[in-house]
C-alpha cells in the first residue's frame, strides 16, 4: 500500500543525502518494530501469560518452561517482522533507484527530442527558403514562356499571313 511518502523521501534524499535517508528509514523501522512487538506483548503474550500464569505458581517449573517457551516464539516473531520489514525496505530501495534511473532516461530523452525538434525546426526552414527560391524561379521560368507563346503567336500569325497570300498568288510553297 502506498501512503505516498515517497516523494518526500525522494526530496529528503537529495536535500539531505543518502545516509541521513538511511538513518531515517531505520528510525522509522526501529518505531515500527517497536510499537508492533508493544501491541503484540500487551495483545498476545499477556493475556496468555495472565491465563497460565499466576504470582502464586511462579515458583513451579511448568510456568517458567510456558514462559521460556513463549518469550522465544515472541523473539522469533519479532526477528522474522523484522525480516519483513527490512525486506520491504530492500524493495523500496531497489524501487526508488529504479525511479531514479527512469527518471534520468525520461530527462535525457526530452532533452534529445528537443534536439531533434530544434534541427527539425532549423530543416523546416531552410526547406521553406527553399520553397520560396523554387517559386520564385518558377515564377521567372513561367514569365518567360509567357513571353516566348506571346511571340510565337505574334510570329506564327505573320507567316500565316505570309503564306496565305502565297496560296492567293497561286504558289502552292509555303
Amino acid at each position: 500500500m502506498d501512503f505516498g511518502f515517497g516523494a518526500l523521501i525522494d526530496k529528503f534524499e537529495e536535500y539531505f543525502g543518502k545516509r541521513w535517508t538511511a538513518a531515517l528509514l531505520a528510525c522509522i523501522g526501529l518505531f515500527v518494530v517497536s510499537v508492533t512487538l508493544r501491541g503484540v506483548y500487551t495483545g498476545i503474550v499477556e493475556p496468555v501469560f495472565s491465563l497460565f500464569v499466576s504470582d502464586d505458581r511462579l515458583d513451579q517449573p511448568g510456568y517458567i518452561i510456558i514462559l521460556n517457551v513463549a518469550s522465544f516464539l515472541v523473539v522469533v516473531l519479532a526477528v522474522l517482522a523484522g525480516r519483513y520489514i527490512g525486506q520491504k525496505y530492500w524493495n523500496m530501495d531497489r524501487y526508488m533507484a529504479l525511479h531514479r534511473l527512469q527518471r534520468m532516461k525520461g530527462a535525457r530523452l526530452v532533452r534529445k527530442t528537443d534536439k531533434l525538434t530544434y534541427e527539425a525546426k532549423k530543416d523546416l526552414a531552410s526547406a521553406r527558403a527553399l520553397l520560396e527560391d523554387g517559386q520564385a524561379i518558377r515564377d521567372e521560368v513561367l514569365a518567360l514562356l509567357r513571353e516566348f507563346i506571346a511571340t510565337y503567336r505574334k510570329t506564327s500569325k505573320k507567316v500565316d499571313e505570309k503564306c496565305h497570300k502565297r496560296k492567293r498568288r497561286g504558289l502552292t510553297h509555303c
